[in-house]
């Protein structure tokens, strides 16, 4: 309500059930990838670069992960060492983050790699790699916890 307004969104609906027009509707191509799909658009929209980018870089924690690890890396293999293993690094992770992306520009969901595996795994592989997949989820979380512990223990 605006003043004494009230602002009333209107929104049309595609047979699919998808909103064309309104705040959820998003772009064209976000629609049809939604209908491709078969599912439906829920949320609103509107995250630029600049909001993702911050969300990323403080999701990574990568400062605080090179606080912990420099002087272990400095110790063991020099500054030479030190940046040839960043510069391999970075290379793969752009390998991964380009191959994430093609993904998710083909299929824009949620819900971790389940929906990418149901969507892109053989038919007859599905159910084995969705199950080597999950276990691999949570073992990474298991590592992240057990990372971090260790991390805010050497920083103490």
């Amino acid at each position: 309500m605006l003043g004494d307004k009230q602002v009333q969104v209107t929104e049309t609906y595609d047979p699919y059930g998808t909103p064309t027009t309104g705040q959820k509707a998003g772009t064209a191509e976000d629609r049809e990838a939604m209908r491709r799909l078969g599912t439906q658009q829920v949320f609103k929209r509107n995250f630029g670069f600049l909001p993702i980018f911050g969300f990323a870089l403080i999701l990574m924690s990568t400062w605080e992960a090179l606080l912990g690890t420099i002087a272990l890396a400095l110790g063991n293999g020099g500054p030479s060492g030190l940046l040839y293993t960043y510069l391999v690094a970075d290379a793969g992770f752009v390998l991964t983050v380009a191959s994430l992306a093609e993904m998710a520009s083909i299929a824009p969901t949620s819900g971790r790699q389940y929906p990418w595996v149901s969507e892109f795994a053989p038919r007859n592989l599905q159910t084995q790699i969705s199950f080597f997949i999950d276990w691999l989820s949570v073992l990474g979380y298991l590592i992240g916890v057990t990372m971090t512990s260790f991390l805010a223990g050497a920083i103490i």
